[in-house]
Protein backbone atom coordinates (compact mmCIF):
# COMPACT_ATOMS: atom_id res chain seq x y z
CA UNK A 1 0.00 0.00 0.00
CA UNK A 2 1.67 3.40 -1.42
CA UNK A 3 1.78 6.24 1.36
CA UNK A 4 -1.28 8.63 1.61
CA UNK A 5 -1.45 12.54 2.47
CA UNK A 6 -3.80 13.22 5.21
CA UNK A 7 -7.04 15.79 4.96
CA UNK A 8 -8.81 16.67 7.51
CA UNK A 9 -12.97 16.56 7.26
CA UNK A 10 -14.81 18.12 9.65
CA UNK A 11 -16.87 14.61 9.69
CA UNK A 12 -16.62 11.23 11.62
CA UNK A 13 -15.95 8.51 9.45
CA UNK A 14 -16.08 4.60 10.32
CA UNK A 15 -12.96 4.04 8.15
CA UNK A 16 -10.77 6.24 6.36
CA UNK A 17 -11.80 7.56 2.88
CA UNK A 18 -9.03 7.40 0.93
CA UNK A 19 -9.07 9.67 -2.23
CA UNK A 20 -7.15 9.92 -5.55
CA UNK A 21 -7.46 12.30 -8.68
CA UNK A 22 -5.87 10.62 -11.58
CA UNK A 23 -6.26 13.88 -13.87
CA UNK A 24 -9.23 14.70 -16.21
CA UNK A 25 -11.97 13.26 -14.60
CA UNK A 26 -10.77 10.23 -12.96
CA UNK A 27 -11.33 9.77 -9.36
CA UNK A 28 -11.01 6.37 -7.13
CA UNK A 29 -12.15 6.26 -4.05
CA UNK A 30 -11.77 3.50 -1.56
CA UNK A 31 -13.96 3.35 1.20
CA UNK A 32 -13.63 0.74 3.71
CA UNK A 33 -13.45 -2.65 1.71
CA UNK A 34 -14.98 -1.18 -0.94
CA UNK A 35 -12.89 0.41 -4.11
CA UNK A 36 -14.63 2.40 -6.94
CA UNK A 37 -12.86 4.46 -9.73
CA UNK A 38 -15.30 6.83 -11.17
CA UNK A 39 -14.75 7.37 -15.19
CA UNK A 40 -11.83 5.57 -15.60
CA UNK A 41 -9.26 6.98 -18.10
CA UNK A 42 -5.61 4.88 -18.49
CA UNK A 43 -5.54 4.98 -14.62
CA UNK A 44 -6.25 3.11 -12.88
CA UNK A 45 -5.99 -0.34 -14.33
CA UNK A 46 -6.24 -2.53 -11.27
CA UNK A 47 -7.62 -2.74 -8.11
CA UNK A 48 -11.12 -1.36 -8.47
CA UNK A 49 -14.21 -3.20 -7.22
CA UNK A 50 -16.85 -1.65 -9.11
CA UNK A 51 -16.47 1.42 -12.24
CA UNK A 52 -18.88 4.02 -12.53
CA UNK A 53 -19.14 5.43 -15.77
CA UNK A 54 -20.77 9.12 -16.30
CA UNK A 55 -20.99 9.40 -20.13
CA UNK A 56 -20.03 7.86 -23.16
CA UNK A 57 -17.02 10.75 -23.80
CA UNK A 58 -13.59 9.04 -24.83
CA UNK A 59 -12.13 10.59 -21.29
CA UNK A 60 -15.07 9.00 -18.89
CA UNK A 61 -15.74 5.95 -20.58
CA UNK A 62 -12.67 4.83 -22.16
CA UNK A 63 -13.10 0.91 -23.34
CA UNK A 64 -9.23 0.02 -23.12
CA UNK A 65 -9.35 0.93 -19.71
CA UNK A 66 -12.72 -0.70 -18.61
CA UNK A 67 -11.10 -3.49 -20.20
CA UNK A 68 -8.10 -3.61 -18.22
CA UNK A 69 -10.39 -3.45 -14.90
CA UNK A 70 -12.47 -6.10 -16.20
CA UNK A 71 -9.43 -8.49 -16.83
CA UNK A 72 -8.06 -7.28 -13.30
CA UNK A 73 -11.08 -8.73 -11.81
CA UNK A 74 -13.73 -6.05 -11.49
CA UNK A 75 -17.01 -7.22 -10.15
CA UNK A 76 -19.26 -4.56 -11.74
CA UNK A 77 -19.08 -2.34 -14.25
CA UNK A 78 -22.28 0.66 -13.73
CA UNK A 79 -22.65 3.16 -16.65
CA UNK A 80 -24.97 5.68 -18.08
CA UNK A 81 -27.61 4.18 -20.50
CA UNK A 82 -26.26 6.15 -23.52
CA UNK A 83 -22.80 4.22 -22.97
CA UNK A 84 -24.70 1.52 -24.74
CA UNK A 85 -25.40 3.22 -28.16
CA UNK A 86 -23.02 4.66 -30.93
CA UNK A 87 -22.75 8.07 -30.50
CA UNK A 88 -22.22 10.87 -33.55
CA UNK A 89 -20.76 13.33 -30.95
CA UNK A 90 -17.26 13.95 -32.15
CA UNK A 91 -15.42 12.90 -28.85
CA UNK A 92 -17.30 9.53 -28.04
CA UNK A 93 -15.85 6.34 -28.26
CA UNK A 94 -16.41 4.93 -31.45
CA UNK A 95 -16.26 1.34 -29.13
CA UNK A 96 -19.08 1.41 -27.52
CA UNK A 97 -21.22 -1.48 -28.73
CA UNK A 98 -18.44 -3.48 -26.64
CA UNK A 99 -19.84 -2.78 -23.30
CA UNK A 100 -22.94 -4.15 -23.85
CA UNK A 101 -20.43 -7.61 -23.38
CA UNK A 102 -19.21 -6.46 -20.52
CA UNK A 103 -23.04 -7.20 -18.78
CA UNK A 104 -22.71 -3.61 -17.47
CA UNK A 105 -25.33 -2.28 -14.72
CA UNK A 106 -27.85 0.38 -15.83
CA UNK A 107 -29.02 3.43 -13.76
CA UNK A 108 -31.82 5.57 -14.14
CA UNK A 109 -31.51 8.85 -12.24
CA UNK A 110 -33.66 9.23 -8.75
CA UNK A 111 -32.69 12.69 -9.34
CA UNK A 112 -33.22 14.85 -12.43
CA UNK A 113 -34.79 18.00 -13.25
CA UNK A 114 -38.34 18.20 -13.60
CA UNK A 115 -39.86 19.73 -16.86
CA UNK A 116 -42.95 21.78 -17.69
CA UNK A 117 -45.08 20.48 -20.86
CA UNK A 118 -47.85 22.20 -22.01
CA UNK A 119 -47.49 24.53 -18.39
CA UNK A 120 -47.95 21.66 -16.41
CA UNK A 121 -45.60 20.08 -14.92
CA UNK A 122 -43.86 16.63 -16.00
CA UNK A 123 -42.57 14.58 -13.08
CA UNK A 124 -40.45 12.33 -15.76
CA UNK A 125 -36.67 13.44 -16.28
CA UNK A 126 -36.48 14.86 -19.80
CA UNK A 127 -34.17 11.53 -20.80
CA UNK A 128 -36.44 8.26 -20.08
CA UNK A 129 -36.62 4.18 -20.72
CA UNK A 130 -38.96 3.71 -22.95
CA UNK A 131 -42.48 3.80 -20.90
CA UNK A 132 -42.36 -0.48 -20.77
CA UNK A 133 -38.95 -0.40 -19.46
CA UNK A 134 -38.98 2.21 -16.87
CA UNK A 135 -39.70 0.46 -14.02
CA UNK A 136 -37.17 -1.79 -14.28
CA UNK A 137 -34.11 0.27 -14.59
CA UNK A 138 -32.52 0.86 -10.77
CA UNK A 139 -31.90 4.06 -9.60
CA UNK A 140 -29.83 2.67 -6.24
CA UNK A 141 -27.28 0.34 -5.72
CA UNK A 142 -26.19 -1.37 -2.59
CA UNK A 143 -22.45 -2.13 -2.68
CA UNK A 144 -21.78 -3.81 0.82
CA UNK A 145 -21.47 -0.48 3.33
CA UNK A 146 -21.56 1.73 0.12
CA UNK A 147 -24.61 3.32 -1.62
CA UNK A 148 -24.44 4.73 -5.30
CA UNK A 149 -27.50 6.87 -6.40
CA UNK A 150 -28.10 8.06 -9.94
CA UNK A 151 -28.17 11.59 -10.27
CA UNK A 152 -29.18 13.79 -13.26
CA UNK A 153 -26.22 16.25 -14.09
CA UNK A 154 -27.18 18.26 -17.55
CA UNK A 155 -23.79 17.80 -19.77
CA UNK A 156 -23.08 18.65 -23.25
CA UNK A 157 -26.35 16.89 -24.46
CA UNK A 158 -24.55 14.24 -27.06
CA UNK A 159 -26.12 12.86 -30.21
CA UNK A 160 -26.95 9.47 -30.20
CA UNK A 161 -27.46 7.57 -33.62
CA UNK A 162 -30.75 6.05 -34.21
CA UNK A 163 -32.45 3.55 -33.87
CA UNK A 164 -32.52 3.58 -30.02
CA UNK A 165 -34.43 3.64 -26.75
CA UNK A 166 -33.70 6.37 -25.29
CA UNK A 167 -36.28 9.34 -25.71
CA UNK A 168 -35.43 12.83 -25.31
CA UNK A 169 -31.39 14.41 -24.79
CA UNK A 170 -29.36 12.28 -22.82
CA UNK A 171 -28.20 13.57 -19.91
CA UNK A 172 -24.22 12.79 -18.22
CA UNK A 173 -25.41 11.00 -15.23
CA UNK A 174 -23.76 11.59 -11.63
CA UNK A 175 -23.24 9.50 -8.99
CA UNK A 176 -24.02 10.01 -4.77
CA UNK A 177 -21.53 7.91 -3.40
CA UNK A 178 -22.60 7.59 0.87
CA UNK A 179 -20.92 5.44 3.43
CA UNK A 180 -23.79 4.26 5.21
CA UNK A 181 -22.23 3.41 8.34
CA UNK A 182 -20.88 7.45 8.80
CA UNK A 183 -23.58 8.88 6.15
CA UNK A 184 -20.39 10.49 4.57
CA UNK A 185 -21.30 11.06 0.68
CA UNK A 186 -19.29 12.29 -2.36
CA UNK A 187 -20.86 13.66 -5.33
CA UNK A 188 -19.37 12.93 -8.70
CA UNK A 189 -20.75 15.08 -10.91
CA UNK A 190 -18.91 14.32 -14.25
CA UNK A 191 -19.30 16.74 -17.07
CA UNK A 192 -21.75 18.65 -15.28
CA UNK A 193 -22.60 22.13 -17.34
CA UNK A 194 -25.80 24.05 -15.65
CA UNK A 195 -27.36 23.50 -11.84
CA UNK A 196 -30.83 23.05 -11.53
CA UNK A 197 -34.00 23.81 -9.12
CA UNK A 198 -33.61 20.03 -8.08
CA UNK A 199 -30.79 19.54 -6.77
CA UNK A 200 -32.26 21.11 -3.44
CA UNK A 201 -33.63 17.36 -3.12
CA UNK A 202 -30.53 15.98 -2.05
CA UNK A 203 -28.78 19.02 -0.56
CA UNK A 204 -28.39 17.79 2.68
CA UNK A 205 -26.96 14.40 1.35
CA UNK A 206 -24.06 15.80 -0.06
CA UNK A 207 -20.48 16.66 2.03
CA UNK A 208 -18.21 16.40 -1.01
CA UNK A 209 -18.10 17.43 -4.50
CA UNK A 210 -16.16 16.15 -7.09
CA UNK A 211 -16.38 19.32 -9.58
CA UNK A 212 -15.16 20.04 -12.75
CA UNK A 213 -13.69 22.96 -13.05
CA UNK A 214 -14.28 25.18 -16.37
CA UNK A 215 -16.82 23.22 -17.51
CA UNK A 216 -19.59 25.98 -17.96
CA UNK A 217 -16.87 28.48 -19.44
CA UNK A 218 -18.15 30.07 -22.42
CA UNK A 219 -17.51 33.13 -24.68
CA UNK A 220 -18.77 35.17 -22.46
CA UNK A 221 -16.77 38.90 -22.21
CA UNK A 222 -15.51 37.81 -19.47
CA UNK A 223 -15.62 33.49 -18.58
CA UNK A 224 -14.17 33.81 -14.91
CA UNK A 225 -16.88 35.91 -13.65
CA UNK A 226 -19.11 33.95 -15.64
CA UNK A 227 -18.32 30.40 -14.54
CA UNK A 228 -17.53 31.80 -10.69
CA UNK A 229 -21.16 32.86 -10.88
CA UNK A 230 -22.69 28.94 -12.39
CA UNK A 231 -20.27 27.50 -9.07
CA UNK A 232 -22.01 29.55 -6.59
CA UNK A 233 -25.23 28.52 -7.95
CA UNK A 234 -23.98 25.21 -7.51
CA UNK A 235 -22.87 25.46 -4.32
CA UNK A 236 -25.85 27.57 -2.85
CA UNK A 237 -28.03 24.61 -4.00
CA UNK A 238 -25.79 21.90 -3.06
CA UNK A 239 -24.38 23.55 0.25
CA UNK A 240 -21.04 21.06 0.28
CA UNK A 241 -18.69 20.95 3.48
CA UNK A 242 -16.05 20.60 0.74
CA UNK A 243 -15.72 20.99 -3.05
CA UNK A 244 -12.93 19.23 -4.56
CA UNK A 245 -12.08 20.07 -8.29
CA UNK A 246 -10.81 18.13 -10.94
CA UNK A 247 -10.76 18.31 -14.92
CA UNK A 248 -7.90 20.44 -15.39
CA UNK A 249 -4.23 20.23 -15.98
CA UNK A 250 -1.46 21.45 -13.63
CA UNK A 251 2.24 20.60 -14.75
CA UNK A 252 4.96 18.32 -13.69
CA UNK A 253 3.77 15.30 -12.51
CA UNK A 254 0.68 15.34 -13.74
CA UNK A 255 -0.35 11.58 -14.91
CA UNK A 256 -2.06 11.87 -18.38
CA UNK A 257 0.79 12.38 -20.96
CA UNK A 258 0.52 15.79 -22.96
CA UNK A 259 2.76 15.13 -25.84
CA UNK A 260 -0.20 14.48 -28.94
CA UNK A 261 -0.43 15.55 -32.08
CA UNK A 262 -3.10 17.93 -32.38
CA UNK A 263 -3.75 17.75 -36.34
CA UNK A 264 -4.72 13.96 -35.98
CA UNK A 265 -8.20 13.42 -34.88
CA UNK A 266 -8.09 9.98 -34.26
CA UNK A 267 -4.96 10.36 -31.86
CA UNK A 268 -6.74 13.45 -30.59
CA UNK A 269 -10.01 11.75 -29.26
CA UNK A 270 -8.62 8.35 -29.15
CA UNK A 271 -5.25 7.64 -27.75
CA UNK A 272 -3.71 9.90 -25.27
CA UNK A 273 -5.14 13.57 -26.50
CA UNK A 274 -6.21 14.99 -22.95
CA UNK A 275 -8.32 18.03 -24.15
CA UNK A 276 -7.27 19.76 -20.63
CA UNK A 277 -7.05 22.08 -19.03
CA UNK A 278 -11.03 23.16 -18.63
CA UNK A 279 -8.98 26.40 -17.79
CA UNK A 280 -5.66 28.03 -18.52
CA UNK A 281 -4.87 29.29 -15.16
CA UNK A 282 -6.29 26.44 -12.17
CA UNK A 283 -4.92 28.54 -9.20
CA UNK A 284 -6.21 32.02 -10.22
CA UNK A 285 -9.66 30.47 -10.68
CA UNK A 286 -9.60 28.04 -7.32
CA UNK A 287 -8.46 31.74 -5.61
CA UNK A 288 -11.24 33.58 -7.36
CA UNK A 289 -13.60 31.13 -6.31
CA UNK A 290 -12.58 31.51 -2.76
CA UNK A 291 -12.97 35.37 -2.68
CA UNK A 292 -16.26 34.69 -4.01
CA UNK A 293 -17.35 31.63 -1.25
CA UNK A 294 -15.88 34.36 1.67
CA UNK A 295 -17.98 37.14 -0.02
CA UNK A 296 -20.88 34.87 0.28
CA UNK A 297 -22.41 34.30 4.16
CA UNK A 298 -25.31 31.66 2.81
CA UNK A 299 -21.84 29.42 1.40
CA UNK A 300 -19.81 27.22 3.71
CA UNK A 301 -17.55 25.39 1.38
CA UNK A 302 -13.99 24.60 1.72
CA UNK A 303 -11.98 24.53 -2.00
CA UNK A 304 -9.83 21.15 -1.56
CA UNK A 305 -6.74 21.50 -4.78
CA UNK A 306 -5.86 17.93 -5.25
CA UNK A 307 -2.34 16.81 -6.87
CA UNK A 308 -3.32 14.23 -9.65
CA UNK A 309 -1.82 11.00 -8.90
CA UNK A 310 -1.40 11.24 -5.59
CA UNK A 311 -2.93 9.48 -2.64
CA UNK A 312 -5.50 11.17 0.12
CA UNK A 313 -6.36 10.18 3.32
CA UNK A 314 -9.76 11.65 4.53
CA UNK A 315 -9.54 11.55 8.39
Amino acid sequence: MFSSDPVHVDHPLADPVHLTWWGAGTWEIEIGDVTLAVDPYLNPTSGVDHALVTHEHNDHCHVPTLRALLDDGLEELIVSRPCLFDSQHWFASPELPLLDEFDPTVLFPKYYQKTVIGGERNDKPKWQEPAHATNQVPSELDLGPVRITAVEAPGEEPNISAPHEIIGPVANLAYLIEDTRSDFSILALGDIRTPYPEMLEFADEVDMVLYPLGKPLSTHDDPLDYQIKTDMLFLDLLQPDYLVPGHYRHEGDYPIPKAYDESDPDEYRFLIGHGFPSVDDPDRYVDALRDAIDAAPEVETDVLPLRAGKRYTLE
